[in-house]
C-alpha cells in the first residue's frame, strides 16, 4: 500500500495541555436539548462542515461504513416525528419497558417530541452493515463501532459550532429506512437533532462521574 508524508504539528507541552483542557470545557457544556426555538435556522453550511469532520473517524479497515441522511424540509419532519411518536407511545404505554422508564423518569421526557418539527436539522447516521461491489456483497467490519466514533465527531463538531443537540434513541428504528429511502442493508445508528435552544434553554440537573470513577492507570 502507497503511504504518504504526515506532516505532525509539533507543540510544546504546555500547549497540549492548554488545548486539552480547553477540549474538555467546551465538551462539558454540552448538554441535551428537548426545548429548540423554531425561528432560528443553522446554516446548511454548518451542518455539511460538520458531517466532513464526522467522516475524520476511524473506522474498520477504512470502510467508512457511514451515510449521514439530513432531515430539513418541515414537511419531512412532520412525517417523521409522526411516525416516531408511534413508536413512542409503545414504549411509554408497555408494561416490559416500565424498568427503563423508572430509569429516565427524572429527566421527564414522554411520548410527544414537538423537538423533531421545533429544531433546524435532523441528521440520521445510518450503519452500512455490507459493502455492495458490482458483484459482490462483503460484510463491513466494525460498522457499530465505527458510526459510534463518527457520531461522537459529528456531536462535538456540532458543540463546537455554537449549536445545540440532542440524541434520540426510539428503541425501533425501522421506520426511517423506509422514510428516508435508505437501502436495505443500512441500518439507523441514532437521530441527532440540531438547531438553536428556546430561551432560556431548560436541562435537566445532571451530574458526572468523577475522574477517578471513570478512570484507571496502570
Amino acid at each position: 500500500m502507497d503511504k504518504i508524508v504526515w506532516h505532525f504539528e509539533t507543540k510544546a507541552s504546555e500547549d497540549r495541555l492548554s488545548e486539552a483542557r480547553e477540549f474538555a470545557r467546551r465538551m462539558a457544556h454540552r448538554r441535551s436539548i428537548r426545548e429548540f426555538d423554531p425561528d432560528v435556522q443553522i446554516s446548511d453550511q454548518i451542518i455539511e462542515a460538520c458531517i466532513q469532520a464526522a467522516a475524520q473517524a476511524p473506522s474498520g479497515a477504512n470502510r467508512q461504513p457511514w451515510h449521514f441522511a439530513v432531515v430539513k424540509s418541515h414537511e419531512m419532519k412532520l412525517q417523521l416525528r409522526d411516525l416516531a411518536e408511534e413508536v413512542e407511545r409503545d414504549f411509554y404505554t408497555s408494561e416490559k419497558f416500565a424498568n427503563w422508564r423508572d430509569d429516565i423518569q427524572h429527566i421527564s421526557t414522554g411520548w410527544s417530541k414537538p423537538h423533531f418539527t421545533d429544531c433546524s436539522h435532523i441528521i440520521v447516521p445510518f450503519m452500512q452493515m455490507r459493502r455492495l461491489g458490482d458483484e459482490i456483497t462483503e460484510p463491513n467490519y466494525y460498522p457499530k463501532e465505527s458510526v459510534g466514533l463518527a457520531t461522537g465527531f459529528l456531536l462535538a463538531a456540532l458543540e463546537l459550532a455554537g449549536t445545540a443537540t440532542l440524541v434520540h434513541t426510539p428503541h425501533n428504528m425501522n421506520f426511517l429506512n423506509s422514510l428516508l429511502g435508505r437501502p436495505n442493508h443500512e441500518r439507523a445508528f441514532v437521530l441527532v437533532i440540531v438547531g438553536a435552544p428556546r430561551q432560556p434553554a431548560r436541562v435537566p440537573n445532571l451530574t458526572r462521574k468523577t475522574l477517578a470513577e471513570i478512570s484507571s492507570w496502570y
